[in-house]
């Protein structure tokens, strides 16, 4: 039942926000597109999208047996183990794309995001595997409980500085909706409000993107109508000049 290969994969396009593969299987050409947008994909949310060259739609079916759909499988999980050991991702986002055949609807499990389910939750500890409707859901930090990094993020630090400030009113789960990006190397955190017992209500927005080097701070205080700007040279001395000039 489980007969498979993992055949060669070729990644062919490798941004910080998109990633691309192709393979084949029995003379079928596969392309596999691992994707970021802030627009669309919460923080650290990495979508994966896999589908035959030239197919009409993302539903329709290959109509191959049972041992070319777990060689595509196996080979898809392949890519995705490499990419997310390689980039420290740790969320995964797939679609089971409907057809014809499918009940109508994005809250209805289609039979390939059935499929998949069964595949992924037999291949990885099943409470690291999420379904709603089409879309499951994978948590690599409970499939690599190893990638997990004893030191605390830059996310992490940030926000708990930003709570440190906001004594008047801490809000934790508030300061995080206010949390975007591809991960903890590209992200923005764009605040609501601080409430401060010294300053009043603060406006924070920060931008952090570790490849450039860019790490940038601009606040408004809106009793004081002080406001400004600043560039760091890193996270750590970000939350130094938060919690020295506003708590």
């Amino acid at each position: 039942m489980f007969e498979h290969e993992v055949v060669d994969s070729k990644r062919v396009r490798n941004q910080i926000d998109h990633i691309r593969y192709v393979f084949t299987v029995n003379d079928v050409l596969y392309n596999v597109n691992f994707w970021h947008d802030d627009k669309v994909h919460n923080f650290g949310v990495y979508e994966l999208e896999f589908s035959v060259d030239h197919q009409k739609n993302t539903g329709e079916r290959v109509g191959k047996d049972l041992k070319h759909l777990n060689t595509v499988l196996y080979t898809v999980t392949n890519i995705i183990e490499r990419e997310v050991k390689e980039k420290g991702i740790r969320k995964v986002k797939i679609e089971g794309a409907g057809d014809a055949k499918d009940k109508a609807g994005m809250f209805n499990p289609t039979l390939r995001a059935k499929l998949y389910l069964r595949f992924l939750k037999n291949k990885y500890p099943s409470d690291a595997i999420t379904a709603a409707g089409r879309y499951i859901n994978m948590d690599i930090a409970k499939i690599y409980p190893d990638m997990e990094q004893d030191a605390e993020s830059s996310s992490d630090k940030l926000i708990k500085a930003l709570l440190a400030v906001s004594d008047a009113d801490p809000d934790e789960a508030g300061l995080r909706r206010g949390l975007s990006g591809k991960d903890e190397s590209q992200f923005v955190i764009n605040t609501d409000f601080i409430a401060s017992s010294k300053f009043g209500v603060i406006y924070v927005e920060i931008r952090v993107w570790g490849a450039i080097n860019e790490y940038e701070l601009a606040w408004d205080i809106d009793s004081t109508g002080n406001e400004g700007s600043k560039e760091f040279e890193g996270v750590d001395q970000m939350v130094e000049f938060i919690l020295t000039n506003f708590k």
